[in-house]
């Protein structure tokens, strides 16, 4: 299967915010893929094991022109100038091919919709000192596969949450007016008091296990028993 196509066209942003959940959703679509948002409990040293090929983060980031991993063309803002981005994602070179990671062996949960974007509103909520969520290791660029890691300093805040009932309104609230968010995909969340009441279980997990609690979003893993 192929992934995207590098190349240089100039590619305009539509209508839509050119987020990264946009694109990897239009990715998603083309190639048939189930997308999924999926927080897991783990020890940091034990992930590079359940993904294969992918590489550790730069030791600092970068400014880069971006590329949507969709068609691997450059992107540009409506005004013409390049969508500038700063990212630790290495340059490669890469695997020729990268399977999807199994996540099999740790403590997860299917959160989807909801990802990176929705978790750095909640992490506003929860405090004015935000750390930012940064991936913890990369696919190709061209993929449009992410892993992340929940800073320690939020999964403790998450884990401590008083109130999962006003949290979870204030985060709903939060979203609305949030400029990153998608809002028509989150109209598949029944119950968001639900949702954040699964994370805190899981950054408690976290904690006690003195583990990291990371977010996968991608395609999902296909059965090893499937045709």
């Amino acid at each position: 299967m192929s992934h995207g196509a590098r190349g240089s066209t100039r590619v305009p942003l539509d209508g839509r915010r050119m987020t990264r959940e946009v694109v990897v959703t239009d990715l998603a679509n083309y190639v048939g893929m189930q997308l999924v948002c999926e927080s897991f409990v783990a020890p940091r040293e034990s992930v590079p094991f359940a993904f294969p090929g992918w590489q550790q983060p730069l030791a600092s980031p970068v400014r880069r022109h971006l590329r949507n991993p969709f068609s691997g063309e450059l992107m540009y803002r409506n005004n013409g100038d390049p969508y500038m981005i700063d990212t630790r994602q290495p340059d490669g070179p890469w695997p020729d091919d990268i399977s999807c990671p199994d996540l099999e062996p740790f403590p997860r949960r299917d959160f989807t919709p909801i990802g990176q974007s929705e978790l750095s509103v909640l992490a506003r909520c929860l405090s004015a000192d935000v750390d930012e969520i940064e991936g913890a290791l990369f696919a190709p660029p061209d993929y449009g596969w992410f892993l992340w890691a929940v800073p320690e300093r939020l999964t403790t805040q998450i884990a401590t949450v008083r109130s999962v009932e006003s949290t979870a309104r204030d985060w709903l609230t939060a979203l609305h007016s949030a400029p990153d968010v998608d809002l028509e995909r989150l109209d598949q969340v029944d119950s968001w008091v639900a949702e954040l009441a699964a994370l805190v279980d899981l950054a408690q997990r976290a904690r006690r296990e003195a583990a990291v609690l990371f977010l996968y979003e991608g395609p999902r893993r296909q059965a090893k028993n499937a045709v």
